[in-house]
Parts: C-alpha cells; sequence; structure tokens
C-alpha cells in the first residue's frame, strides 16, 4: 500500500455509485473463484496480482498496469491516443490442458449502465467508443506488448439482456458486420438464473454466439 495515499480523502469522494460498482467487481471475482474450485475439472483462477507478475517489464512499472491504449482517428481524422481502463484482468488455467497452451488472458469490465451505449458526437464516454479502443488495441497487438500473451478476450457483465443487445449491435457496426469473439457479454439476470456461477451463466460472444466463459 502506498503510505503517501490520503485514504480518508478518497473515502470521502467514494459516492454510492462509485461503491456499488466496486463492490459488484469483488462480488463477480469472488463469484468466479468460489466456482473454479467447485468445478469437476479443477479450473484455477490466476489472479489480477499474478498474471501482472509475469508481464513484461514495462507493464509491471507502469502507474497503471492494466491501461489499454491504442492510437485512432479523432473527428479529425488525425492520430490521436486514447486509452480505457478495465474493471479487472484474470486467466482461468485446466489442469488438463497442454501446458504450452497460451494462457487466455481475460480482461473484466462491470457494466453499471451509467454510461450511454452511442452519443450523437463522438465522446470518449461511450459504450461504443470503449468497444473500439479494445478493438483497435487488440488488432495492433497490444494484449502482446501488454501481457506477452497472443490470447485475450474482454467479457462485459452488463445489467440487462437488452443493453447486451446494443453492445452487440455496436460490435456488429464496428466490425462492418463480421462480428469479433474477442468480446463476451452477459448480464446480471442471467447470472443470477446461473446461482451467480459465472461458468455456468451463458455468455454471448461478439459474433452473436451462445458460448461460456472458459468456452474456445
Amino acid at each position: 500500500i502506498d503510505p503517501t495515499l490520503d485514504l480518508t480523502e478518497k473515502n470521502r469522494r467514494a459516492g454510492s455509485v462509485f461503491v456499488s460498482h466496486t463492490l459488484g467487481v469483488a462480488d463477480f471475482l469472488v463469484n468466479l473463484e468460489v466456482a473454479c474450485r467447485n468445478s469437476a475439472d479443477r479450473l484455477q483462477l490466476i489472479s489480477q496480482h499474478q498474471l501482472l507478475a509475469v508481464a513484461p517489464e514495462k507493464t509491471r512499472r507502469s502507474r497503471e498496469p492494466l491501461r489499454w491504449q491504442t492510437t485512432m482517428m479523432n473527428e479529425n481524422s488525425k492520430p490521436q491516443h486514447y486509452s480505457v481502463v478495465p474493471d479487472a484482468a484474470f486467466a482461468i488455467l485446466s489442469p488438463s490442458a497442454p501446458r504450452d497452451k497460451n494462457v487466455n488472458v481475460m480482461l473484466f469490465e462491470n457494466d453499471t449502465g451509467s454510461i450511454p451505449i452511442q452519443r450523437s458526437v463522438q465522446s470518449h464516454r461511450s459504450i461504443r467508443h470503449k468497444l473500439n479502443v479494445y478493438l483497435q488495441g487488440w488488432q495492433a497487438k497490444r494484449h502482446v506488448q501488454q501481457f506477452a500473451s497472443p490470447a485475450l478476450q474482454i467479457a462485459f457483465v452488463t445489467n440487462s439482456p437488452i443493453r447486451v443487445e446494443h453492445m452487440l449491435d455496436q460490435v456488429h457496426d464496428l466490425t462492418g458486420g463480421a462480428g469479433s469473439r474477442i468480446f463476451l457479454f452477459t448480464d446480471r439476470e442471467t447470472l443470477a438464473a446461473a446461482d451467480n456461477n459465472p461458468l455456468k451463466a451463458k455468455w454471448i460472444n461478439g459474433k452473436g454466439e451462445i458460448t461460456a466463459l472458459c468456452g474456445e
């Protein structure tokens, strides 16, 4: 813990939205840890700290090691740096998987519905922008530079099936209708129906296919 941090001031500024979001992230990760421990396949959850411990030195030394950066054209058709920070990172390993198999790094986004899906003008505060930053960074192999992993997916948990559909629409639009399997989506209603077990819940990838969190 950084001894220079003013935790009193940080706690004073932490409103109900921030607290709810933080608890949502923790709740998902705890449920995932329990699900892995109880899985018939004896799955192992690799935590964010464990992933970063073996990440490239530049990532380990970064003040914000999870910050995902890429370069895109702005509204004036000029290259500009953009970035997003996922809420967490993890990986799930199976003891039966070949030892030389690449670890699939998962970036996690806990979407509370507070950010609009799309704005009438280009804005950093929209789901479309966030999806595009992830997509462009992945195409530029940002995951290889940042995590030394050729395999990566971004998992979104949002507040309704309708919002999942809207996110899928954005992915299809950004990819010219092709979609992309780097994205996984589910909602809290679907998680609740699976006893809040992320491994048993149905997920939809960016191509609109029903899959699982550990699906190929």
